[in-house]
């Protein structure tokens, strides 16, 4: 449907693909919009799949013409990523990441199987965060009594217009997972 308005349109189309390597389910894979629509701008970077948050690396693909509009004002607007960034980047670009998944897919596993008892909750097929309804509707103030537990997540109103939820990351350790399903199962 992207595709159809896109060239309905001609509309230039930014593709986000940031978490393009977090796919959980089996057969789903990246379907990398640009490669359906030439006025595609794909944007990924380093900091999730490997770990370079803070890094400031990232990249985009796409038609010639533009991309070329971007490298001129790159040139006279910004300064340049330092050169050990941009090494780091190279060589993790040849690093395997299968299980660095695998584990992100072992503690999305562990948390909705803890959660989906006591919430409404669906599970995530990719990225490292999992948007659970809480029982009594209000993620705001659920938030402030998680903060009182000592675990930190995020109203689910910063994300979207669902005041009912909250945005929960497992991007921790298994242990601190662990510990955080059994505090929110207790405020369920």
């Amino acid at each position: 449907m992207v595709v159809r308005v896109a060239r309905e349109k001609n509309l230039i189309v930014f593709a986000d693909d940031i978490y393009d390597r977090f796919m959980y389910e089996d057969g789903l894979g990246t379907d990398y919009l640009g490669r359906r629509y030439e006025n595609t701008l794909t944007f990924g970077g380093f900091s999730k799949t490997w770990a370079m948050t803070g890094w400031r690396i990232g990249y985009v693909a796409g038609p010639a013409e533009i991309i070329q509009c971007m490298v001129t004002m790159q040139q006279y607007v910004f300064s340049s990523i330092n050169s050990f960034a941009q090494k780091a980047a190279l060589l993790a670009l040849d690093y395997n990441t299968d299980a660095l998944i695998d584990g992100y897919r072992k503690k999305r596993d562990l948390i909705y199987e803890g959660l989906k008892d006591k919430y409404n909750v669906v599970k995530p097929k990719g990225a490292y965060f999992i948007f659970p309804e809480v029982p009594d509707g209000d993620g705001d103030s659920f938030v402030e009594r998680a903060l009182e537990n000592n675990l930190f997540i995020i109203p689910g109103s910063v994300f979207s217009a669902r005041k009912s939820n909250v945005r929960i990351s497992f991007a921790a350790s298994e242990e601190n997972v662990m510990k955080g399903i059994e505090i929110l199962r207790k405020m369920a």
